[in-house]
């Protein structure tokens, strides 16, 4: 099997472009779930019967109740902070050991398992999926694991990641006192740290990848494409190529 740095440019290009595909699949599907769910609810309260999508949703409130518990919420903080973990590790060796691809693959499970839960549990299952940010970075880390852990590709998108570990830990009950003042300077910090990682990550692909394939310098073939194109890279770099 081919190794991850050994992926053409274009290759490398398609790899990323499948993972965001795999991501916005599942999105739309959870989506257009919800929008059927909440319809069936609302005709169900127009029609004075009883609403079972309501009561589902106690149910599975009540059932995983411990998802949403403070002890969950550093769990998850702690495997989320690995997934970033597992990402430079990736990034810096350029390899995706099997060891590795077996616990992403387990955190991938767990987080799957967390999205339903909560999706389950949620009475406006159309605000979970685009109001809570954190929804949309959980569903494309899942999405790059499941794809990445079937080859050899070392670049993924597990960088979103520090997102969901800073909803983590501003939710998490810490075991031990602090004042207020000094909890909102951890999450000030911790604010900080996660999105300088977001977008340290985000610049990280993009440079690995380098110009997309079609992207030509010869102002005799200028086009809209490369016209975007350069204009995103001078906004993201403050003009520096």
């Amino acid at each position: 099997m081919t190794a991850g740095s050994d992926f053409s440019p274009s290759e490398q290009w398609a790899e990323i472009g499948y993972q965001l595909l795999t991501a916005g699949v599942a999105y739309t599907s959870a989506f257009i779930t919800a929008v059927i769910l909440m319809e069936i609810s609302r005709r169900a309260k127009d029609d004075d019967e009883p609403d079972l999508i309501v009561l589902l949703s106690t149910k599975a409130r009540k059932a995983t109740r411990f998802i949403r518990s403070s002890v969950a919420h550093i769990l998850f903080l702690f495997l989320n902070i690995l997934m970033c973990a597992f990402f430079v590790v990736r990034t810096n060796e350029k390899s995706f050991p099997t060891w590795m691809k077996t616990i992403e693959a387990v955190a991938a499970l767990i987080f799957g398992i967390q999205l339903t839960a909560n999706f389950a549990a949620s009475y406006t299952k159309v605000n979970f999926m685009y109001r809570n940010f954190t929804t949309i970075t959980n569903i494309i880390g899942v999405s790059s694991a499941v794809y990445s852990v079937s080859n050899d590709f070392f670049l993924g998108l597990q960088f979103v990641r520090a997102i969901n570990a800073l909803h983590h830990f501003e939710k998490a009950k810490l075991p031990f006192n602090i004042s207020r003042s000094t909890r909102e300077l951890w999450n000030l910090a911790f604010t900080v740290i996660a999105f300088v990682f977001v977008f340290a990550g985000a610049i990280f692909i993009f440079e690995s990848l380098g110009d997309p394939p079609g992207i030509i310098y010869d102002s005799t073939e200028w086009t809209v494409y490369n016209a975007f194109y350069f204009m995103i890279v001078t906004f993201s770099t403050v003009g520096l190529l």
